[in-house]
């Protein structure tokens, strides 16, 4: 089983913010900071450092699926930190490895692009709710909608 979570801690650290017209930048790493839960079975890789660009997650782990498929593995690499979660597929099953954990998990390539696609519609529903103008960004609209 694949659980995809996330706790928000603050939207973002700016004063003012127009949503309709911020940076693809400042979208991805700069707002939405706080907690990613990721747990495969018995293994957590979850982040809880309270400092994760949640939407950039929910993004780049789309963009993780779509080079699984086309290259066979594909990594993640935090923005504020030189740590890392590497993915292969083998034979239609993902093994997850994470630096900053000891665990390694596998699951079957299907229930992990249906974890990524609940997650990163999660995601967007939770930010589009508190923040409507985001429909009107054309960045967030082509990376969320990928």
């Amino acid at each position: 089983m694949i659980e995809f979570g996330y706790l928000i801690d603050r939207d973002t650290s700016l004063a003012t913010i127009s949503w309709a017209q911020v940076s693809a930048a400042l979208l991805r790493y700069d707002c939405f900071l706080g907690d990613v839960y990721f747990r495969i079975n018995d293994i957590d890789l979850s982040m809880r450092w309270g400092w994760i660009p949640v939407l950039d997650f929910a993004i780049s782990m789309k963009h993780v699926v779509q080079e699984l498929r086309r290259d066979k593995s594909a990594s993640f690499d935090f923005t504020d930190s030189d740590l890392r979660i590497n993915f292969v597929e083998q034979g239609g099953r993902i093994r997850i490895s994470a630096e900053y954990s000891e665990e390694i998990a596998e699951v079957m390539q299907r229930d992990f692009e249906e974890a990524v696609k609940r997650f990163a519609e999660a995601v967007s529903k939770d930010i589009e709710k508190r923040h409507p103008e985001l429909l009107r960004n054309e960045y967030y609209l082509d990376a969320i909608h990928v």
